[in-house]
């Protein structure tokens, strides 16, 4: 990851992590790997993607 967007992206993690319930952190993980595909960071958005998908 390129070191300019680690604080973007801590940020984003953060809030994950910060939601109310689980519910509302899955619907924020969705949103958020949505936006790291698009910021070009895809090895980030699969690591995330792969976290939420683990039972």
């Amino acid at each position: 990851m390129p070191r300019g967007r680690v604080k973007e992206v801590s940020r984003m993690l953060q809030a994950v992590h910060a939601s109310e319930d689980m519910e509302s952190a899955r619907h924020k993980a969705t949103e958020v790997e949505k936006k790291l595909r698009d910021m070009k960071l895809s090895s980030v958005a699969d690591w995330l993607g792969s976290a939420w998908k683990r039972p």
